[in-house]
């Protein structure tokens, strides 16, 4: 038994084959009519030999250079089957929003729209600017499969850009560019000791450690007992290593207080 592929080239990877016609309505080539069928399990039938070594086939040079005549020889008839070859492209993917997003992490999306005929590794790039820099790991996906990677170690309140992408043997396409924003997280302090005190007077510091990602507003509680009770005057407009202080006075001579920023 022998089966040619009716040009002298053949695409180097394929998708998927469909067959048209089938001459008798013969099964022996062992594939039925109407049904796709995975590349892989017939690719033998795809390595042409030299069209020397094959017989003419009805109408063998009008057929494009995706559709196929296969031969089958079985005591010394030729069966002849019409199939057409789907090679395999380059993937097409989306990405979709971001989701739990948090002052320092969030996890990205994306749809593997399909994958060109061949399992694709699909990822993302990100990064503060469409430019991007990063690179996430990747995972196998075929058409329809999501696909998510979860980031870290980013600042809070700040803009960052992704897109997913997806490569096959064919190539890499890429997503559209989205972005998301990191939440706020709660700014840190520190109260530094206090400084020019006197008998009734005083001046409170601290420094404002870290600011969760915006701009905020400092000010001192203080009081006789860690109960404090007397807030300062809100000072608005501090970032991230600005230090601060505020005078108090009217304090009785000769008595602790207690005091936070």
């Amino acid at each position: 038994d022998y089966v040619y592929g009716a040009l002298q080239s053949t695409p180097a990877k394929v998708r998927k084959i469909v067959k048209s016609t089938l001459e008798n309505n013969t099964t022996r080539i062992g594939l039925p009519s109407g049904v796709e069928h995975n590349a892989l399990s017939i690719s033998n039938v795809l390595f042409p030999v030299s069209g020397a070594n094959r017989p003419m086939m009805p109408d063998d040079n009008n057929y494009s250079s995706h559709m196929f005549v296969l031969s089958y020889q079985w005591d010394e008839i030729w069966l002849w089957a019409e199939l057409l070859v789907i090679p395999v492209v380059v993937p097409t993917v989306s990405t979709d929003p971001a989701t739990d997003i948090t002052p320092t992490s969030t996890t990205l999306n994306g749809n593997l729209d399909d994958d060109g005929g061949e399992a694709c590794g699909c990822g993302f790039e990100w990064g503060e600017t469409p430019a991007y820099g990063n690179t996430t790991p990747t995972e196998s996906k075929t058409t329809g499969q999501t696909f998510s990677q979860g980031i870290s170690g980013l600042l809070p309140g700040h803009t960052y850009h992704f897109r997913a992408f997806a490569t096959n043997s064919e190539g890499t396409s890429y997503g559209a560019d989205r972005s998301f924003t990191t939440l706020v997280a709660i700014p840190t302090l520190t109260t530094n000791p206090a400084t020019s005190v006197g008998a009734n007077s005083s001046t409170l510091n601290g420094t404002l450690d870290d600011d969760g990602g915006e701009a905020c507003q400092v000010r001192f509680q203080y009081g006789l007992t860690d109960a404090y009770g007397t807030d300062t005057a809100w000072q608005p407009g501090k970032v991230t290593g600005n230090t601060f202080e505020q005078v108090i006075s009217g304090l009785l001579p000769n008595n602790t207080y207690h005091f936070r920023a």
